[in-house]
């Protein structure tokens, strides 16, 4: 997977919009159904909030005044509205505090190490299925071992070994890249 910068992308999208949509999702994707997870809870649900996202971007012409600097945080903002919206037409019973906890992902991203958080998404996405599956819940969603155990129908001893060989697969290659 290319990585492109946001203003590549946004100079691609105004000359060629499918080009552009492309080279958008490509970039932008697997970290925003990571996100839209974290509120929502399900990976299908998920993917299909990133993806209307995107069919909606292709459709209309959102991106056209948008800014290069802004781009990363209109599309995270979009997905927590619409992620959102989702849960409050569908679950009226949710627990506010749960909702706030995308909050935080949202208030540090843009301080993260972009280069470095895009590289570890990268190596995560290079992961054999079940192994990323097991890495990103237990990483990225904070889930007990037995709960994720139980939602992949796997033993207990499975997921630390998907784990552990995952999290060492992912350090190997970023000590790799740090070499480089």
């Amino acid at each position: 997977m290319t990585m492109f910068r946001d203003e590549v992308i946004l100079d691609v999208l105004k000359s060629n919009k499918n080009e552009g949509i492309r080279m958008l999702f490509d970039q932008y994707y697997f970290v925003l159904v990571v996100y839209a997870e974290q509120f929502v809870k399900d990976r299908g649900v998920s993917e299909d909030i990133v993806q209307e996202l995107f069919v909606r971007l292709w459709s209309h012409n959102y991106l056209e005044k948008i800014e290069p600097k802004d781009l990363r945080f209109y599309l995270y903002r979009s997905i927590k509205n619409t992620t959102l919206t989702h849960l409050g037409k569908n679950d009226l019973l949710r627990n506010p505090e749960e909702l706030q906890s995308g909050q935080i992902a949202e208030e540090v991203l843009p301080r993260l190490d972009e280069v470095r958080l895009e590289t570890v998404i990268k190596e995560v996405s290079k992961l054999s299925d079940r192994t990323r599956e097991v890495v990103v819940k237990v990483m990225m969603e904070h889930k007990k071992y037995q709960e994720v155990a139980d939602e992949m129908s796997i033993s207990i001893n499975t997921v630390k070994f998907l784990l552990k060989e995952g999290l060492k697969k992912i350090r190997s290659r970023l000590s790799f890249n740090d070499e480089e």
